[in-house]
């Protein structure tokens, strides 16, 4: 047995390829070459098909793989079934357990485990157990013949119980791996040379480790025919008092050093082969790369004193402030490499994460961004099955049974194309659906009998049934506000969609008569059946690769009927056991795709990624993520004793940051969290990192940190990236720059210049609504009219998938509102109120409801009261101006007075709006209509004991004030105005008062300096309602702009414009405004 090893695989693969050209086969036989992973396939593959013309007549099997073909070419029948696979012994391990006598001493590590745990933590025990003894299959055969004879070497607690298994495993006397592989060596060991039909040769390529048994079966192939194994390791690893090994490749190589011990053992020889590719370069990379291949001349041994150049980027360390910051980042070293390195291709970079399920959707976020930055084709590999989305669409389906049916989970697994597609629906319906079912208050659960399971009282519970039964009411019936069969109706102002109402009617219908069924145990035969069926109800692919998920996932549940039938397993098992096993085989990545595509690779960062690319970025390399730990169950027998090629994740990984060092052939990118994106607590790298600079850090007098680590601000508009303080700092970011405006400026405004007035009728119809939402919070208006811009809600902070049990102060105001406006339309029904509040989810169900009720009530009762008696009716407004028309109506009209009535403090906001409706209707009435000509504004004390009332006198000359308002507004369409609705409450206040004590001369009261008010209101205080400056939309809209103070003339023009009628003389005497 041959063995060459080099540090980089561009080494070894020209070397196998002018091998392969040097001798080539006979026409009809293949080419067998093993390897460990899907990339190394994949490129090695790629790289003999340039060389040679075509890569045909060649298998590169993984080990396992070529174990099995190699006992079926020396006459050993191959296995459709394997009952000591790590999925059968699953279930065959499980059905053990099921019999396991409390009583057997042999059990007594188990006895409580299984005494107090039920089904899915037997189950879960059983995938444990028969991973272990998938491992001992490979790594501890001799223990597994010691426990057949009945023996038990090992001084664990756990062997006993484990043994037993074992040989209850055993006991149909199938033959298991372990067995196997000792038959197939003794039947090779056994055979003359040249008897036995093998392969012409064998290549292993690429590997940094391999299981003992493999190594020892390669030899004793080796006696029949030509076996060469490529390895990637450094010379220092030979064993020998001549070599001295570099501080790096001792520090991370461990394991290629056990690799070459075990070749070696098997009376392997080693040749090294020179690595010319790096000669001459004088970059970080390269001298390290260099010495590490050289590490027998004891003049590269590591120890001698380097020079680090400001710009050399071969190597660079980055700190940044979270994983999104890290691929920012590693996407503006990548875009400074393409700029630098004009041969550069997408092809040549490969990134790498620790956990791509984690970091998919944040590399998609960042690569995939059209934002001006640095764009490049890229895709992602070693997706997880359960990470495509019919895949994952599936298991949220399951994971529905055993849960609440909440209202978000159903409409997160509604909104993935294949199944609403399925279920009837399209995109358009589905966020319909989600809308009108929030307002028909549906919360969770399917129904009263649902919830009478979990012992929940079922009366006005928000219930899907409850709120769906509302919906199809409200399609037949209207928003009718009484009771249909029992039911309250629910209904928009529009037709709606009855047709999808009715699709998610029958849909959710069928899941939860599924989900009910799936209560009842069955066999994993049964199970296979019922879930390939209901695929069929609720998954309808709409492209290729959503055909391809489907595929996968049929596949996978299929293979539970498989299962039953070759290990005989007829136990009848819960739901949650095979969604558990479901979740174990959807996560297996074995099977991705996408390496080495002709795009930037994104990969998993995991051992066999030494494949040599120009650029390799990696990314996450924390303390906590990279190294991985090795956290086995205190039952796993391999940590009693370890041996040499044992399983090590620890190891595993410190290989893997070697051979990524070697693999690079320009530039190496390291990123890692170094600060808490939250408050900026320093984070530890990777403790292989430290041990990196360290080592530097030895070899520069300590500045090596200093120069290969840069730490990056928070955010990727910081103006560090435009400064010139650190030229280390690149961004490719359109935003690099705009986190703060010199001194000197005028401030970042919201835009540049004014918009253009998209209104170009003769007479502007203007509704009355229109008119009050303007001069409530002209920013809010500009923001949501004119820009069609909307701001979350900062207040809304109830989850739609939980009932009502506390109401904060803005919903009680809304409770007592609601209460308010059915007197105010003459429906005095207490019971009917409160079954309204509670249908619509404004009040909980049940007893909690009614005293909610009770309360709020009682709280508006002192201002019902107040309301003098009659009849209550709305009027219409028409008011015409010169080239406007305003129209709309107002409620409470009661005889010869409008009512305003508000059953909790009166905001500045409500006072606009009362006062704008208030002329309006002067004007109105000056123009014919037969309308009131006061206004009165009703609402409680602070301790909502009595009633305050406020009257509005006739304004004269109504439409002339209005055609100002009319004026500004139009403005308004062109840029946000100055006013501020706080502020200009508390100047009119204060104008208010100044003229009162001007009709007053015996008054004591001093006059006030209005805007000095107005500027109070602005900024508010800490002890009352916040002032005008918090406002999300005053904020969007004059950002920095905005330093509102007493020179402010434009705010007093507006103010004026607005209040002006209300503190003339005429309307302070006549009025109590």
């Amino acid at each position: 047995m041959n063995v060459y090893i080099a540090p980089r695989l561009g080494v070894l693969r020209d070397h196998l390829i002018a091998r392969l050209q040097a001798a080539p086969l006979p026409p009809r036989d293949t080419e067998i070459i093993v390897v460990q992973s899907q990339g190394m396939r994949q490129w090695l593959t790629l790289a003999m098909a340039d060389a040679l013309g075509c890569a045909g007549s060649v298998e590169l099997p993984f080990p396992a793989r070529f174990v099995r073909s190699l006992a079926a070419s020396v006459g050993m029948s191959e296995r459709d079934v394997d009952p000591f696979s790590r999925e059968s012994m699953t279930w065959r391990v499980d059905d053990l357990l099921r019999d396991v006598d409390p009583g057997d001493q042999r059990y007594t590590a188990l006895s409580r485990y299984l005494g107090d745990g039920d089904d899915r933590m037997r189950f879960g025990l059983a995938a444990q157990v028969a991973a272990r003894f998938d491992d001992y299959q490979l790594f501890r055969h001799d223990l597994l013949e010691a426990w057949e004879r009945g023996e038990h070497p090992l001084n664990s607690p756990h062997e006993r119980w484990q043994a037993a298994l074992w040989r209850a495993l055993c006991a149909n006397g199938a033959e298991h791996g372990a067995r196997r592989l000792t038959r197939l060596l003794a039947h090779i060991h056994a055979a003359p040379p040249g008897s036995l039909s093998l392969p012409a040769r064998v290549s292993v390529f690429g590997v940094s480790s391999l299981p003992p048994r493999i190594i020892e079966l390669l030899a004793a192939i080796a006696r029949h025919t030509e076996v060469t194994v490529y390895a990637a390791l450094l010379p220092d690893h030979a064993a020998s008092a001549e070599t001295t090994p570099h501080p790096l490749a001792k520090a991370f190589g461990s394991q290629g050093q056990v690799l070459q011990r075990l070749l070696v053992a098997q009376g392997a020889t080693v040749t090294a082969l020179h690595d010319e590719s790096a000669s001459g370069s004088a970059t970080l990379l390269a001298l390290l790369q260099q010495e590490m291949a050289s590490a027998g001349d004891r003049r590269a041994n590591g120890s001698s004193e380097l020079t680090l150049s400001a710009d050399d980027t071969s190597l660079r360390v980055h700190a940044a402030h979270g994983k999104l910051r890290e691929l920012e980042i590693i996407r503006d070293q990548i875009g400074h490499a393409f700029v630098t390195d004009r041969t550069l291709r997408p092809h040549d970079v490969l990134l790498l994460v620790p956990d791509i399920s984690d970091w998919a959707p944040l590399v998609q976020s960042v690569f995939g961004a059209n934002d001006g930055s640095v764009t490049l084709p890229f895709t992602v590999a070693d997706r997880r099955r359960r990470d495509e989305s019919v895949a994952a669409a599936v298991l949220r389906l399951l994971s529905l049974e055993g849960g609440r049916l909440t209202h978000s989970e159903v409409f997160g697994v509604l909104e993935q194309p294949a199944i609403h597609t399925a279920a009837g629906l399209d995109d358009g319906q589905v966020e319909y659906l989600a809308q009108i079912t929030r307002e028909a208050n549906v919360r969770w659960g399917y129904d009263d009998e649902a919830l009478a399971r979990l012992a929940l009282p079922a009366a006005d519970m928000p219930t899907w049934r409850t709120g769906l039964d509302r919906l199809l009411l409200g399609q037949m019936a209207g928003a009718f506000p009484e009771l249909v069969l029992g039911v309250l109706p629910q209904a928009g102002d529009t037709v709606g969609d009855p047709a999808a109402i009715a699709a998610l009617s029958q849909w959710i219908d069928m899941l939860a008569v599924t989900l009910q069924s799936w209560r009842q145990s069955r066999s994993i035969a049964d199970w296979s059946a019922a879930l390939s069926e209901f695929l069929d109800l609720v998954v309808q692919p709409t492209s290729a690769d959503e055909r391809e998920g489907l595929n996968t996932v049929r596949l996978v549940m299929q293979a539970l009927s498989t299962t039953a039938e070759q290990t005989g397993y007829t136990a009848l098992v819960p739901f949650s056991v095979v969604r558990d096993w479901l979740e174990q085989e959807l996560a297996d990545d074995s099977f991705g795709s996408g390496f080495l595509s002709g795009r930037l690779t994104v990969a998993a960062l995991k051992p066999m990624r030494s494949v040599p690319f120009k650029v390799i970025a990696v990314a996450g390399l924390d303390d906590a993520a990279f190294p991985r730990r090795d956290r086995r169950p205190a039952f796993d027998l391999l940590s009693c004793e370890a041996r040499d090629g044992d399983r090590n994740l620890r190891d595993d990984d410190r290989q893997l940051f070697l051979d990524l060092l070697m693999a690079a052939e320009s530039r190496v990118v390291l990123t890692y969290s170094g600060n808490d994106p939250r408050d900026n607590a320093a984070r530890a790298p990777s403790i292989v990192v430290d041990e990196l600079l360290d080592h530097l850090d030895r070899r520069t007098n300590g500045s090596a940190r200093a120069k290969l680590v840069l730490r990056h601000p928070l955010q990727a508009f910081s103006d560090r990236y435009v400064s010139t303080d650190d030229p280390r700092l690149i961004s490719f970011s359109p935003l690099a720059g705009k986190a703060s405006v010199p001194a000197d400026a005028d401030g970042f405004p919201f835009f540049v210049d004014t918009v253009p007035d998209l209104v170009n009728d003769d007479v502007a119809e203007i509704s009355l609504r229109n008119l009050t939402s303007f001069w409530s919070n002209p920013s809010q208006w500009f923001c949501e009219q004119v820009l069609r811009l909307r701001l979350p809600d900062a207040g809304a902070t109830d989850s739609p998938d939980s009932e009502l049990h506390w109401l904060n102060k803005l919903k009680q105001g809304g409770v007592r509102a609601d209460i308010l406006r059915s007197v105010m339309t003459g429906r005095r029904d207490v019971e009917w109120m409160q079954r309204q509040l509670v249908a619509v989810g404004k009040l909980p169900p049940g007893a909690l409801g009614a005293s909610w009720f009770t309360r709020l009530e009682n709280e508006a009762r002192p201002v019902i009261d107040a309301l003098p008696e009659g009849a209550r009716t709305s009027a219409a407004l028409t008011v015409l101006g010169t080239d406007w028309c305003i129209t709309g109506a107002v409620e409470g009209v009661i005889e010869n007075a409008r009512y305003v009535v508000r059953t909790g403090s009166v905001s500045a906001r409500h006072r606009i709006v009362a006062w704008v409706e208030h002329v309006v209707m002067c004007a109105a009435r000056q123009q014919g209509a037969e309308v009131p000509g006061t206004t009165v504004l009703t609402y409680p004390d602070s301790k909502k004991e009595k009633a305050i009332v406020e009257s509005m006198i006739e304004v004269p000359n109504a439409t002339d004030v209005l055609d100002g308002w009319i004026s500004a507004m139009h403005d308004a369409r062109r840029a946000p105005l100055p006013f501020f609705p706080n502020a200009a409450e508390a100047y009119r206040a204060s104008m208010v008062h100044n003229a009162k004590i001007a009709l007053n001369p015996k008054s004591r009261a001093k006059a006030q300096l209005p805007i000095k008010k107005a500027v109070a209101a602005f900024r508010g205080n800490d002890f009352g309602a916040p002032g005008d400056e918090s406002d999300p939309y005053l904020q969007l809209c004059f950002r920095d702009t905005l330093a509102f103070d007493a020179s402010d003339a434009e705010f007093v023009r507006l103010t004026t414009m607005l209040f002006e009628p209300s503190w003339s003389p005429h309307m302070v005497a006549g009025a109590g405004l």
